[in-house]
Formats: C-alpha cells, sequence, structure tokens
C-alpha cells in the first residue's frame, strides 16, 4: 500500500509500470505455487494410493511445476527473479512459506482498512500483532476477515 502511495505522487511513470511487472510477476509466481499445493494435497488425500506411489506422483508434480515456471518465464523476457527459489529442492515446507505469506497479505489489507488507511496507525497495529506468539497472531489476522457483523435493527 505505502509502494502505491508513493507512485501515486509520483512523476517517474517508468518505475511505476517496472513496479506493476513486478507485481504480475509475483502473482503468477504464487498462482504457480499455490496450484501445486493443492495438487500435493489432493495427492495426500488419496488413501488409496501407496506411499511409494504418492512419493513418485509428488516428485512429478514438482518437476511439472519447474517446467511451468520455465514457461511463465519466457513470457517474462527471461526474467529471472524466482530462479533461486526454484534452484533449492522444493518439499512442502518451502511451498507452505509462499502460501503462509500470501494467504495472509488479505487480513494485512484489512488490518489497513481497519485503521482508516492511516499509515501510522496500521504500523502500530502490526506492531502490536507481532508481539503474539503466532498461533495467537494468525488467529487474530483471521478475525480482521471475518465479515462485519450486521447493525442489530432490534432497537
Amino acid at each position: 500500500e505505502g509502494v502505491k502511495r508513493w507512485f501515486a505522487g509520483s512523476s517517474n511513470l517508468k518505475a511505476f509500470e517496472d513496479h506493476q511487472a513486478g507485481l504480475w510477476r509475483e502473482q503468477q509466481f504464487v498462482r504457480l505455487v499455490m496450484d501445486t499445493r493443492k495438487e500435493l494435497e489432493a495427492l495426500y488425500a488419496d488413501a488409496h494410493l501407496p506411499d511409494a506411489e504418492k512419493s513418485r506422483r509428488k516428485e512429478e508434480i514438482i518437476t511439472q511445476m519447474r517446467a511451468k515456471y520455465a514457461e511463465v518465464k519466457k513470457a517474462w523476457g527471461g526474467e529471472s527473479g524466482y530462479d533461486e527459489w526454484f534452484a533449492e529442492p522444493i518439499n512442502n515446507a518451502k511451498l507452505n512459506t509462499v502460501s503462509a505469506y500470501y494467504d495472509l497479505v488479505p487480513a494485512f489489507a484489512a488490518v489497513l482498512r481497519s485503521e482508516g488507511g492511516d499509515m501510522e496507525k496500521f504500523y502500530a497495529a502490526v506492531g502490536r500483532l507481532g508481539k503474539l506468539p503466532e498461533t495467537k497472531r494468525h488467529a487474530a489476522l483471521r478475525e480482521y476477515l471475518k465479515p462485519a457483523a450486521p447493525p442489530d435493527k432490534t432497537h
């Protein structure tokens, strides 16, 4: 949000376009990771499949994800911002870290809305959340995503 506000007050169109292109690449990367996680979740949920077959299929899914990244990277004109991520071994924990981060982005947007768009209040609220243990912090963030209760019309 802060970057968006900065660009709104800037006349540097090239920097804005570069930033937008980076966001587009990031969205494609996240979609690729999330789609892969969904495939793996479906694989692990198959109770009839032997563990050895699940392991083989998991490696196949990850290989497919790497191939999809190579294709996406071509569409990016060779932009290599995620090469390091793909160069390391990919496992469930690595996929889950991306998911955990991006699953929480809407919650942080909701925190900003709850603070009336005021960045100082937002940073203070996030600072308070950051002091909570992880499970309580995530629970508090999920509360921000719950729809507001309708006003009580009985009065």
